[in-house]
């Protein structure tokens, strides 16, 4: 009898610690999600003020085409951002919140140059296209 005490308590610890062993292991994955999203969210932020850096800013916009510009900013929800401008031709940003980060890119201008009616309307220039 007591034999068999032992053998269903020590079962029903072993299920308990499996159950939750799963249970902590979905908890990391969805905090994990969550600081991912808020690194996304972080990194475009961090690309939109490089926008409005790049096209509004006087002082990056005058400096922009022989240096590098750096920014930095920190969001509501304890997530951050770093943007790098180089050259007024192209911008990095990295958002990161927790353990995650996630970087975005975009290319200033990144239209012209291909030619054809899209050159007109985008870049008010005409060019032959091969």
């Amino acid at each position: 009898m007591l034999m068999s005490v032992l053998l269903i308590c020590g079962a029903i610890l072993g299920v308990s610690a499996l159950a939750s062993s799963l249970v902590l292991q979905q908890l990391k994955k969805s905090t994990a999600a969550g600081e991912s999203a808020r690194a996304v969210f972080a990194a475009d932020a961090g690309i939109e003020r490089a926008l409005w850096a790049r096209y509004h800013d006087p002082a990056v916009g005058s400096t922009c085409a022989s240096s590098t510009s750096e920014f930095e900013g920190e969001l509501v929800n304890s997530s951050q951002y770093k943007i790098i401008i180089r050259d007024c031709s192209y911008a990095s940003s990295l958002g990161e919140s927790g353990r995650s980060a996630r970087a975005f890119h975009v290319i200033f201008d990144g239209l012209c140059g291909f030619g054809g009616q899209l050159d007109e309307e985008l870049c008010g220039t005409a060019t032959s296209t091969p």
